[in-house]
């Protein structure tokens, strides 16, 4: 169990990061009205778009050295980008939220955040 630990704690540490990011939106689009709010969603999906080509982009090679227990292991990989997805995920649930409680009809079909 002590070895799990550290990945529970970072993965609580990742939802409590996200949950603020996500009330922080909720706070700044709170007075928005429907079409304000569809304006923020496709900017934040035209965003998600865009750290997307970012990631799959990055060419530059980092790694990491991981020591569970008494086993070491290096795993490589692209640079990573969390925060920026995180943040713009955590923007789309608060705005697909705010949209739901005041009842606004999506206007495009691809206006979802699971398009990204």
């Amino acid at each position: 169990m002590k070895k799990y630990l550290p990945v529970v704690a970072a993965l609580a540490l990742t939802g409590c990061v996200h949950s603020q990011f996500e009330s922080a939106y909720l706070q700044e689009y709170a007075s928005h009205d429907c079409s304000a709010l569809e304006l923020q969603m496709q900017a934040a999906l035209a965003e998600a778009k865009q750290v997307g080509k970012m990631i799959r982009s990055s060419r530059s090679k980092w790694y990491q050295n991981h020591t569970v227990g008494s086993a070491q292991f290096t795993v490589w990989g692209p640079k990573p980008h969390h925060e920026d997805r995180m943040r713009t995920h955590a923007r789309q649930q608060a705005i697909l939220q705010l949209q739901t409680t005041q009842g606004c009809r999506k206007s495009s079909p691809d206006a979802s955040p699971d398009s990204a």
